[in-house]
């Protein structure tokens, strides 16, 4: 049994032309699809990046800053150390907590807590609760 050809040659040549044609777009699409999308990644990376410096030199800021006002609690530890009843320490990034006589007071400057420590602690004015 022979098959009749149902196209000619110039029309399989013509189909084949067609496809190649479409594919031929197609990748030149996706390439320049690609291509975005690359330059898309470097630009968000390269961002990124600067937003990650930025992020490092503010931390690094941030504590060089808690750690003098840390440091400005030394005298105030050292205005309590020889007092048993008093106990205080330090909570992060920079408050100074102090408790005495049941109570318990947190202070973030170094004026209120020395003021404080004068007037109730040294001079054992009582504390009275509002």
């Amino acid at each position: 049994m022979v098959l009749s050809h149902r196209f000619s040659n110039a029309a399989i040549l013509d189909a084949i032309s067609s496809l190649r044609s479409e594919i031929n777009s197609a990748v030149v699409a996706f390439q320049s699809r690609a291509d975005s999308l690359t330059k898309r990644w470097s630009d968000l990376d390269q961002r990124a990046s600067q937003w990650s410096d930025a992020t490092v030199a503010l931390e690094s800021e941030v504590w060089k800053l808690s750690a003098e006002e840390r440091a400005a609690f030394d005298d105030v530890k050292r205005m309590l150390h020889e007092r048993p009843d008093v106990k205080y320490g330090l909570l992060f990034p920079a408050q100074f907590q102090l408790s005495h006589n049941g109570l318990e007071r947190f202070f973030t400057t170094l004026e209120d807590a020395v003021s404080y420590i004068k007037l109730h602690i040294i001079s054992k004015t009582p504390v009275t609760t509002a």
